[in-house]
Parts: structure tokens; C-alpha cells; sequence
């Protein structure tokens, strides 16, 4: 929901419902596919989750913000280099310093997962 409420120029309006309604589902079954337990780089394929994201951008015509293209293009780079230097990294327990740094947004985005993944530990 996020990436329609922050599309460009509000087209988020000119997206039609079904197609919102099923992107937004498209994004849950990824999102729940990934292994929340650990995001050491042997384990998840960062490329392969954010092609499968833009795949639901482009089957659905939801627009980007051009900065969300740019990141993606630096977070594969950034995965292959750090998949080379150290495959046991972890690197959500990296990125939660910055991300605590960030945008208000992103800061509560961040603490929102942290508490997710310690509930989904506790549960299982």
C-alpha cells in the first residue's frame, strides 16, 4: 500500500481498484515468502525478491517514484558485493542503525518490522 500511496503525482487514484487490491496481495505473498527468521545473505535472495516486486509493478501499472528504481538498482549491486565478502551477514541487524537515523517514516518502518520478527520468533 505504501508504494501506491507514494506513487508520483498522485497517480495512485489512476490505478484501478482491482488492480490495487491485487498488487497489494501480490505484495503480501512476497513479503510472507521471505524467511523472517533470518536475513543472513546465504538464505535470501534480495535480487530475485525486489524483480518479483517490480514484476507486480509492471503486471499491475503501478507507478514509481524514480528514487525507488535507483535504490533498487544500488541494493542488488550492494547484495552481490556483500554475497562475495561475507554470505553469513546479516543484513537487516546492519541496516536497523541507519534506518533508525532515517526518515520518521522508514524509523517506524524499521521498528515495525523489528517487532514483527521478534513476535513471529515467539510464536514459532
Amino acid at each position: 500500500e505504501l508504494i501506491i500511496e507514494r506513487a508520483p503525482s498522485n497517480f495512485s487514484s489512476e490505478i484501478p481498484e482491482e488492480n490495487q487490491r491485487k498488487f497489494v496481495e501480490g505484495m503480501d505473498a512476497i513479503v510472507s515468502s521471505v524467511d523472517k527468521d533470518s536475513f543472513v545473505l546465504e538464505r535470501i535472495h534480495i535480487g530475485k525478491v525486489l524483480q518479483d516486486v517490480l514484476g507486480l509493478v509492471y503486471k499491475y501499472r503501478v507507478p514509481l517514484d524514480p528514487n525507488f528504481g535507483t535504490l533498487v538498482l544500488s541494493i542488488v549491486i550492494a547484495e552481490g558485493i556483500l554475497r562475495q565478502l561475507d554470505g553469513q551477514l546479516d543484513i537487516f541487524k546492519l541496516s536497523i542503525p541507519f534506518l533508525l537515523k532515517a526518515d520518521k517514516i522508514y524509523r517506524n518502518l524499521a521498528l515495525d518490522t523489528v517487532a514483527e520478527i521478534a513476535r513471529h520468533k515467539l510464536l514459532s
